[in-house]
């Protein structure tokens, strides 16, 4: 709707420092305090956009994850998005956020808590414009996407069952507007039983 991209291009300022706070914060997925603190973050963004924080899902290990809702109608339309990095902690003290040419840079900026920011002034658009979606969405924010999300996939899979339709807001390839699949990762454990050897020459 052109209302709501006139909108969003007066936001590229606000849009552009809500990254930089979230670039700066370190988010590595094996280091809870850190990964909790960007969950905090993020959740106090979307509650002050009127998202209701409808669960939060406790990890002993990873940081906790979190299901928001915003608006009532029926239906779902499920948003997902991670915020883990791959990056190790005071990452973001040595690389901080920078826009140069137009492009942003920093730790976790495509990967992909820049698709969070866009989720969030996604709903300050209707929000602003008075606009009231025809079905109810459901923001998920999980801590543990890049290790293959050993914590999050039964919640994931629980709100995709539920949802109309799931968009996952994590950067798409920069030669395409929208990504429709992504390679998967498979881990397995094998164990193997017999008599140790070592190899030798004779």
């Amino acid at each position: 709707m052109p209302q709501i991209l006139d909108y969003l291009r007066t936001q590229e300022g606000e849009m552009l420092r809500t990254l930089a706070r979230w670039v700066n914060q370190d988010s590595p997925t094996l280091h809870k305090a850190s990964a909790d603190a960007m969950g905090q973050m993020l959740v106090q963004a979307f509650t002050a956009e009127g998202c209701v924080l409808a669960a939060t899902h406790p990890q002993p290990d990873f940081g906790d994850h979190y299901t928001l809702t915003f608006g009532s109608g029926s239906g779902q339309i499920l948003l997902l998005c991670h915020f883990d990095t791959v990056w190790p902690l005071h990452e973001a003290q040595r690389r901080p956020f920078t826009v140069k040419n137009g492009v942003g840079r920093g730790p976790g900026s495509h990967d992909m808590k820049g698709g969070i920011v866009i989720a969030l002034f996604a709903l300050r658009a209707l929000r602003a414009l008075n606009l009231t979606p025809g079905k109810k969405i459901t923001l998920l924010l999980t801590s543990d996407e890049e290790v293959s999300s050993p914590t999050s996939r039964e919640i994931i899979e629980a709100a995709g069952r539920q949802s109309n339709v799931c968009f996952v807001l994590e950067g798409s390839h920069h030669r395409s507007r929208l990504t429709t699949s992504r390679k998967g990762v498979g881990r397995f454990t094998l164990n193997v039983t017999g008599k140790a050897a070592h190899a030798f020459a004779g």
